[in-house]
């Protein structure tokens, strides 16, 4: 007669736990069906269009060498070179890709080899270097800070 007494008690606690279940499954639901109904209120659509101009100024491009004999003064970088189109009071313009026929690859990029001449570095400070900034033809140019480093033998 133990076994009665058991059985009563197990189906008892299932009639507690079957309305708990259902209330959490009912209440996520609900939340889940707000969320969606808010979601979908209001749509997203994205528009970008984009112009390209048909003539760009050249930039400046400046070349910093990491020896010591200097053309225009940097305090890291002493050894400075700029090729600026305007500083020859004429209006370098690059005209930009048609949509048909558009000029990408090695044709259209800026090509420069630079000979930092190692053998002339000094023994003290053996790590040859040179720094590379392009930036508009009417600011200063700030290497340290905007350019990127070169090292010898490698393309970027």
């Amino acid at each position: 007669m133990r076994g009665r007494n058991k059985a009563g008690h197990e189906s008892r606690c299932m009639g507690q736990i079957t309305p708990s279940i259902l209330g959490y499954f009912s209440g996520c639901l609900y939340q889940s069906w707000s969320f969606l109904d808010i979601y979908f209120k209001y749509p997203t659509t994205m528009e970008v269009s984009v112009e390209q101009a048909p003539v760009l100024q050249f930039p400046a491009v400046t070349i910093c060498n990491g020896n010591r004999i200097g053309r225009y003064f940097n305090y890291e970088y002493t050894n400075c070179f700029s090729i600026n189109a305007r500083w020859a009071n004429r209006s370098a313009e690059l005209f930009s890709a048609s949509m048909f026929r558009p000029r990408s690859g090695r044709s259209s990029e800026l090509s420069i080899m630079l000979n930092l001449e190692r053998n002339r570095y000094s023994p003290m400070n053996p790590v040859v270097r040179a720094r590379m900034t392009i930036h508009a033809a009417d600011t200063i140019p700030n290497p340290q800070y905007d350019g990127v480093s070169l090292q010898p033998g490698i393309d970027l």
